[in-house]
């Protein structure tokens, strides 16, 4: 009688799951975030901050995959741009290790993706007012007295067929699907040259250039492709093996950036995996993780990013107002 589900909370949770993790996050809906976070945003987006609240903690990430799970449904990749990739290959090193390496890009969709970041303008450092080709960087720095650190696209999938081909693609779907849940979907594109550049400007930290895990959905996945060869000059991108399930409860409170010290102190070096490859090279990444990109130092780095999650918040994509973007020259 004692251990009956009416009085006993954890038991009730162990035998229905499903059930009581809904009950947690609808008690969490129904209470006054901004008595407990003081910030503006909760007021306008109650959604988002529950789930910054939530989820940050690895237990509710790990929860969620048995909340969101998928059932095998029947699905035609005759239209995939990756035919010999094999999904529940890719999902395994995703559960085990939180990343996959092995995607290849075909050489015309590279091509015409880097034809497009060759000849469009990006923003430097993703300021609007800050457009640029990239042939003339130089002359733009030089007028608004400053070295960029990036050089970000804005609305690159409207623009480039290539990259809307990709966000559609069957295979990398089924494979977001597999692994965040049945409902994922493309939420987000981001295209971005990364610049070499001697020193160590603070915005280093602000562009992802220092570990951390990001947190934007209960459960993402994100899938890079390097459109330009990446070696250790080039600044290749680096994870923490494991960290998506597990990692120590002070780099879970806190959203921050964390030193490379305290990584390897804490997870050891033989976790931080350097991921480099030749232009056309893609992985997949469940970037709840520890990470970071190493910056470059002698040469320039160009990333294509896309999002898969549950829920869009309408803050992972690259789309702006076309009237709102501005050039320098």
């Amino acid at each position: 009688m004692f251990l009956a589900e009416e009085f006993n909370p954890f038991l009730k949770f162990v035998r229905h799951p499903r059930h009581s993790l809904r009950r947690v996050i609808n008690f969490f809906s129904r209470q006054q975030l901004s008595t407990v976070i003081h910030a503006p945003f909760v007021v306008l987006n109650d959604r988002w901050a529950r789930m910054r609240l939530l989820g940050r903690f690895a237990f509710v990430h790990n929860l969620m995959f048995h909340l969101y799970r998928s059932r095998s449904s029947r699905v035609q990749y005759a239209d995939s741009l990756f035919p010999a990739v094999e999904i529940e290959e890719v999902v395994a090193a995703l559960r085990a290790d939180g990343f996959y390496v092995g995607l290849v890009l075909p050489h015309d969709v590279r091509r015409e993706i880097l034809d497009f970041a060759t000849r469009m303008e990006c923003y430097g450092d993703l300021n609007p007012q800050c457009g640029l080709s990239h042939a003339e960087r130089s002359r733009a720095e030089a007028k608004v007295g400053k070295r960029f650190l990036i050089g970000q696209f804005f609305n690159a999938s409207t623009n480039c067929q290539a990259i809307r081909a990709l966000e559609s693609d069957p295979k990398l779907l089924a494979i977001s699907r597999k692994y965040v849940g049945r409902d994922a979907r493309h939420v987000g594109t981001n295209l971005w040259w990364s610049y070499p550049i001697e020193e160590a400007p603070p915005t280093r930290v602000e562009h992802g250039q220092a570990f951390h895990f990001d947190l934007d959905d209960y459960r993402f996945l994100k899938i890079f492709f390097y459109l330009t060869d990446v070696d250790d000059l080039s600044g290749p991108h680096m994870f923490v093996r494991g960290t998506h399930k597990k990692r120590r409860l002070n780099h879970q409170l806190i959203i921050k950036r964390f030193s490379d010290q305290d990584i390897v102190r804490s997870y050891g070096r033989d976790n931080l995996v350097t991921i480099s490859g030749p232009a056309g090279m893609g992985f997949a990444e469940d970037t709840f993780g520890l990470h970071k990109g190493i910056p470059p130092t002698q040469k320039e780095r160009l990333v294509l990013q896309m999002e898969f999650a549950v829920n869009d918040y309408n803050n992972t994509n690259d789309n702006r107002d076309p009237s709102q973007l501005k050039s320098i020259l």
